[in-house]
């Protein structure tokens, strides 16, 4: 068994003090390691976070400084194509041929001549500007003429039902007289369709419109609109330039918070925009923080001019870390470096300052797996030492205590031996021959018969069981032998009546435990009236076997009830033998042995009132037979 268990301590210390050792880890020698240790993350967990978060924030602030310069560089280029649209619609409205053709009915020659004109006028335009895609003009009574690089376009629109009426665009453009407006994601098709010709590759591209009403010269208010348009496409190069400086996204939003044109370092175009106009809050530039459904966002965004355009740039998170990725990881190798350098010496010294109470540890150990006795040598002349020498004195005694004990309980177990063979007072075996005697010279009665053999049934487990526990229902026959013989020297008017459940029968229960019980009925409870009904019941009640003994005598006031109870709870037994039969000590030794054997939570509860009997509680484990 030793040279079993010298193995694995062996093992342990060529292991040394291990940290993976899980038998080390509630020493002091690990605890000090692992708190050096946790400091020192803590410190280098913080540097590194504050690191982080300066050199990102370094990092952050660069890359919005570096997306304002280029939003400003753009809103140059922005207002130069708004401003080239304005200069073009007033010199298109200023045109005597493109008021002329609104003013008024046109015959036919008249309205064929009139559009070769326009057409003429229209088409020197989109010559001279690259940005323009098409320009259409709609008049009050529906007439519409739409001019693009490879088509021209005429219909009468009489119940105004095509897009730039049904769609509020005409009536908008009026109302803004005589500013520009300007609307955004209109698709080819919606100017177009209106003229029934077969649907083409470019009507699904997206245009940016801009329109300003024509005043009559007759009338002196507007009474048509001229619309110039561009393809959002246009302005995908110069978003891929402003989209390639930092990885993300970048659009154009206009008024209504609608993407007029955007896309991200890989070419694709941005359909939708976590920034709205509210997060601007009437403020031209600014930047904030927020997520869209995959990852954290800086958000910066620059209204363009007086317009109500706005650059926004989409900035992951992560792409703030990259420039200070580099720099960080030299730093944490430096820091770890430094940390496991401090570890190791810590460690040693640790290792040091500890081995007196390692020695101290594993003599505990060997105490822990028995080997009491076992002394700690070599101890230092110090508080440790000292500490040592008083786990030296303390194992002796612990070793003298055990020996005492075992010698105290193998004394304690003859004694009860002793004690159940002696259970029947020897005075009531007296009185009860004597009965006998009288009984067999004055009558020749059956019951002469009768009581001999319950006494002798009574005896015989007394002088031939020498076991401590029986069964409930060996102890309920014994009961009935004891009742007979009692009945017989009494009267015969006492009766007892058992409720017990048949399965409760095989419980184990101390021998002889019930017949004191009983005892106690006749000679405290019934006095001079041997008369009256004795209850015996047996119940399980929270795991546990309650066996309860009930009389009808005479009970017992409050102040005995309660002196009775506080011997039951502090009296031990002890003194002369002849003392055990005074008033609650036949109670006391039952008390005793059922706490001997299944420990002081076990026992005997008591209840009475004067001149209305005692009920008597008994508290056993449950336990069967095996």
């Amino acid at each position: 068994m030793m040279n079993n268990r010298r193995l694995p301590a062996a093992i342990r210390r060529f292991l040394g003090y291990a940290l993976h050792e899980r038998a080390r880890w509630g020493t002091l020698r690990f605890q000090l390691f692992i708190t050096y240790a946790g400091v020192s993350l803590l410190v280098l967990s913080l540097g590194a976070f504050f690191f982080y978060a300066s050199t990102t924030k370094i990092v952050k602030e660069r890359a919005e400084q570096l997306t304002l310069q280029n939003f400003k560089q753009a809103e140059s280029s922005l207002l130069a194509i708004r401003s080239e649209m304005d200069k073009t619609s007033k010199v298109l409205l200023a045109n005597e041929s493109v008021r002329s053709y609104m003013d008024r009915p046109l015959s036919q020659a008249e309205e064929v001549e009139a559009t070769a004109t326009l057409t003429q006028l229209f088409n020197d335009v989109l010559f001279r500007y690259d940005n323009i895609h098409s320009i259409y003009v709609y008049s009050e009574s529906g007439k519409i003429l739409g001019v693009t690089r490879k088509k021209l376009y005429t219909s009468s629109d009489s119940g105004l039902t095509s897009w730039a009426y049904a769609s509020g665009l005409y009536e908008h453009v009026l109302d803004t007289f005589p500013g520009m407006d300007w609307q955004s994601n209109v698709k080819v098709k919606d100017q177009e369709a209106v003229f029934r010709y077969p649907e083409t590759a470019e009507w699904n591209d997206s245009l940016i419109l801009a329109s300003r009403a024509i005043v009559s010269s007759y009338q002196e208010r507007p009474l048509s609109i001229l619309t110039l348009s561009m393809k959002e496409s246009s302005l995908s190069p110069f978003f891929a330039e402003l989209a390639g400086i930092t990885k993300g996204w970048i659009y154009l939003l206009d008024g209504s918070g609608n993407i007029i044109r955007g896309n991200g370092q890989d070419g694709r175009e941005r359909d939708t925009s976590v920034f709205t106009l509210e997060h601007a809050n009437g403020n031209k530039y600014g930047s904030y923080t927020t997520r869209n459904e995959h990852e954290k966002l800086r958000v910066v965004y620059y209204r363009v001019g007086t317009t109500d355009w706005t650059l926004v740039k989409e900035i992951p998170y992560r792409e703030f870390s990259k420039d200070s990725n580099t720099l960080k990881k030299i730093v944490i190798v430096m820091l770890l470096a430094s940390l496991l350098v401090a570890w190791v010496l810590a460690y040693y010294w640790i290792m040091r300052l500890t081995v007196p109470l390692s020695k101290l540890t594993k003599a505990m150990k060997q105490m822990e797996v028995g080997n009491v006795g076992f002394e700690v040598a070599g101890m230092a002349h110090n508080e440790i030492g000292r500490l040592g020498m008083q786990f030296n004195k303390m194992s002796r005694s612990i070793q003298e205590l055990i020996e005492t004990n075992k010698h105290t309980e193998e004394m304690k177990r003859e004694a009860e031996v002793r004690t159940l063979a002696s259970q029947i007072n020897p005075h009531f075996l007296y009185n009860t021959l004597n009965m006998v005697k009288w009984m067999a010279a004055v009558q020749h009665a059956p019951n002469i018969e009768e009581t001999v053999t319950a006494l002798g049934n009574m005896l015989r487990p007394i002088y031939r069981e020498t076991s401590v526990f029986t069964t409930l229902g060996d102890e309920l026959g014994y009961i009935k032998h004891y009742m007979t013989i009692m009945n017989h020297r009494y009267g015969e008017g006492t009766l007892i009546h058992v409720d017990v459940e048949e399965e409760l029968m095989q419980a184990q229960v101390p021998r002889f435990i019930l017949q004191p019980l009983l005892e106690n009925c006749f000679v405290h409870g019934m006095s001079q009236k041997y008369a009256g009904t004795i209850k015996l019941s047996g119940r399980v009640e929270g795991g546990l076997l309650v066996l309860e003994v009930k009389d009808e005598g005479k009970g017992m006031s409050e102040e005995k009830l309660v002196e009775l109870r506080y011997r039951l709870a502090k009296e031990k037994i002890g003194g002369e033998p002849g003392a055990a039969r005074a008033h609650g000590m036949g109670l006391l030794y039952v008390n005793q042995r059922i706490q001997l054997h299944a420990g002081e939570s076990f026992g005997l509860d008591v209840f009475s009132e004067e001149g209305k009997g005692m009920t008597i509680r008994m508290r056993l484990p449950l336990e069967y037979k095996v």
